[in-house]
């Protein structure tokens, strides 16, 4: 496990958790989530790409279980993009990022509705580059694609962390 403050320390209260693959002997996907301990963290960030694996579907089932927020995180998909954009040039990049996005998070979907169909109401997805968001904090360009919604998935990992930390307000606490 590697743990990485968030980037220049602007929010060192935040820190995000590299974990090792599983689905391994070591790293058996029957216990990788008690074994991992992912009970513990305050959201779950599971990156996958088109594929589901038996440790995707294992992590989300049992993150449901637990209650512990979940976000499926559909990782490259500028890569889908640029194909599609390359074998369809004639549609306007704008319709083929949209297009491509609600492609992929229905695939997703429909993969999480054959998991467990209460999950499909509970884990959001989000599609995003790593590549071009990295390029977008740098000032860089990031050519026919955007980091999609990476901010977006920032924003609701801060606020899912947040509620999570924070009472609520109006509740009272006896100190005595």
């Amino acid at each position: 496990m590697k743990r990485y403050i968030w980037p220049n320390n602007a929010s060192p209260y935040i820190a995000l958790w590299d974990l090792p693959g599983g689905g391994t002997s070591r790293h058996p996907s029957s216990t990788y989530y008690n074994d991992k301990v992912l009970y513990a963290f305050d959201c779950i960030l599971l990156l996958t790409t088109a594929r589901f694996t038996e440790l995707d579907f294992n992590i989300v089932q049992e993150a449901c279980e637990y209650g512990t927020p979940i976000v499926l995180v559909l990782t490259k998909v500028d890569q889908e993009v640029s194909k599609e954009f390359e074998d369809n040039p004639e549609k306007p990049l704008e319709d083929v990022v949209k297009e491509v996005q609600n492609e992929l998070k229905e695939a997703a979907r429909k993969k999480l509705w054959e998991i467990n169909q209460i999950l499909l109401k509970e884990v959001p997805i989000f599609a995003v580059s790593a590549t071009k968001f990295r390029r977008e904090l740098s000032k860089e360009s990031t050519g026919n694609c955007s980091s999609l919604g990476m901010w977006d998935l920032i924003q609701y990992c801060l606020t899912t962390a947040y509620g999570r930390r924070v009472p609520p307000t109006g509740l009272l606490v006896n100190s005595s």
